[in-house]
């Protein structure tokens, strides 16, 4: 079993008997409710009592916890189930009932992005209510804080409370899977022994730390044995769309590039089930044909978009400009959403201004100013870099609205690009619906081409191109010249940006390689890969190549 560092048995305290779950789920539970954490303590208490296993002996432990809302409710609904209404009576006249301060506390603490009052409100409302998404909720919003290990940290109670809730333990070694920190990872599927319904979560991460201890057919061979256990089980199990896509890593890193499509293409098939269908594609054209009046001229030179296609680099260039001590940046938020919504809230006449008039959208211009500046934390910056990358394909509305707009757009071999697409498993989202298959894939990244370069070219001086391989093999050269653009002098802080990488959200797939630096080199997978790019389906793909200077086929 892997041995924890002093600050990692601290951080993984709260599973340090997991295992004892599945011996004695009453003991684990009482355990638990002892704890002075009070996380742990209400999860224990809600245990004993959905089990129905509250002994005389509990009662004095669960009349201190009803303190908090979601021991009394659960105690009040289990003895009045009893007819003891003489406890069901006593538990309800104890504690305070917050629950509406705790919902003006999250919109509050929302409305201004405060996301360390956010995870204070999440373990609060947990406390209330006893649902463990809250707490998943709450290491959303620590990670965004204080990185992977403030997540990890609220994840590993969160399994705790709940042994048989897979999510928790699923976001728990995802997490650590993402930081890279395999041996805590290690440590975490061993604490999963004998609970069958984290099991065959644990078995499918067992396979990737083998992967990525470079042990290519282990993991083939581990994923194999799940599956074949899988048909056999009386409730059939699959290895799911995360297994897939270790087995299509696996095969690539075999050379059998087939197979690894072959993989990839089932990981797809299994995660569209969970996408919505979606009209995002004519969302944007219709966006793009919309008649924007003439506006005033607008002068916000330190307020910089960037932009290009998802996988082409951005994730590692935006960490780098992060890490100058004048830059903040904003990494795939929803800034635009509050100019478009009021757009088109006004053409519905839901605004005080007239529908589609120059008011309307000189307002709602401002309104996407403003939804930066209320993200703003960092001190000591002036210039900031809002990266959303597939926003280029509405790059005609943008110019209309914002002439003056000033842009960073990273550029990757388009083959490459597609094919990390489609490898990826994003969030179910309009956008991401897209990368699904590669033949859509190749069509979202030709249109989104084709209106950027409508009213942009290669050489826009309101336009920093930065392609993604000078970026790796020349790094300094092409900082010092984006920070350029952007009016800033060098700063060594720069260098930097994996260790720092290491410590903010992974907000997005690419997080995982840029952690690791620029030690890993150009990440370029086309040339395996002839057997999909030669096709005629292909052939936007490879014209965007040819117009960016790239080899093909």
């Amino acid at each position: 079993m892997t041995e924890l560092a002093l600050q990692d048995e601290t951080l993984f305290a709260p599973i340090a008997g997991l295992r004892d779950f599945s011996v004695d789920g009453h003991r684990y539970y009482r355990v638990l409710a002892a704890s002075d954490d009070p996380i742990l303590s209400v999860g224990g208490i809600l245990g004993l009592i959905e089990r129905d296993a509250v002994q005389h002996g509990d009662l004095p432990r669960l009349r201190e916890l009803c303190r908090h809302g979601a021991v009394r409710r659960r105690a009040f609904n289990h003895f009045t189930r009893l007819s003891d209404h003489i406890l069901a009576a006593e538990v309800a006249a104890l504690g305070p009932d917050t629950v509406k301060d705790l919902e003006k506390a999250s919109i509050e603490a929302r409305s201004r992005n405060d996301n360390g009052k956010q995870r204070d409100v999440e373990i609060a409302k947990y406390l209330a209510w006893g649902e463990v998404g809250m707490l998943r909720n709450a290491a959303t919003s620590a990670e965004l804080v204080e990185g992977w290990r403030g997540s990890v940290q609220i994840l590993a109670k969160a399994v705790a409370v709940r042994p048989d809730a897979p999510k928790a333990f699923s976001t728990l070694a995802t997490t650590l899977e993402s930081a890279r920190q395999y041996d805590l990872l290690e440590y975490v599927l061993s604490q999963a022994v004998g609970i069958e319904m984290l099991e065959l979560q644990a078995d499918v991460f067992r396979a990737g730390v083998r992967l990525a201890a470079g042990d290519a057919e282990g993991c083939l061979s581990q994923l194999k044995e799940l599956e074949d256990r899988g048909r056999a089980a009386p409730r059939q199990y699959s290895i799911g769309a995360a297994g897939e896509q270790l087995r299509a890593k696996a095969h690539y890193k075999l050379g059998r590039y087939r197979e690894a499509f072959r993989s990839y293409a089932s990981m797809n098939t299994i995660d569209a089930a969970s996408f919505e269908p979606t009209s995002y594609i004519a969302d944007c054209l219709t966006r793009n044909a919309q008649a924007v009046p003439p506006l005033p001229a607008l002068d916000r030179p330190n307020y910089v978009m960037m932009l290009g296609f998802p996988r082409s680099g951005t994730t590692m260039l935006e960490n780098a400009l992060a890490a100058h001590p004048r830059v903040e940046t904003f990494e795939e938020v929803p800034s635009i959403h509050a100019t478009t919504s009021y757009i088109d809230r006004g053409n519905k006449g839901q605004t005080e201004h007239e529908p589609r008039s120059a008011a309307l959208y000189f307002e709602a211009r401002e309104r996407y100013f403003s939804a930066l500046d209320r993200l703003r934390q960092k001190n000591g910056a002036d210039t900031y870099v809002d990266k959303l990358p597939i926003r280029s394909l509405i790059a005609p509305f943008m110019k209309h609205l914002i002439p003056s707009q000033r842009f960073i757009f990273s550029i990757r071999h388009p083959y490459d690009v597609a094919l990390s697409c489609f490898q990826q498993r994003f969030g179910a989202n309009p956008a991401m619906a897209n990368f699904l298959n590669l033949l859509d894939t190749i069509r979202i990244y030709d249109l989104t081409m084709t209106e950027w370069f409508k009213v942009h070219s290669l050489d826009d001086p309101s336009v920093h191109y930065v392609r993604y391989d000078d970026l790796v093999t020349d790094f300094e050269t092409v900082m010092r010249s984006t920070l350029g653009f952007l009016g800033l002098d060098w700063n060594p802080a720069v260098l930097e940006f994996a260790e720092r990488a290491s410590e903010r959200a992974n907000r997005t797939p690419s997080y995982q390689k840029v952690r690791q630096g620029l030690s890993l080199g150009i990440q370029t997978y086309w040339r395996n890969y002839d057997f999909l790019f030669t096709q005629a389906e292909a052939a936007p793909l490879t014209k965007w190549a040819k117009f960016f200077g790239y080899e093909t086929f």
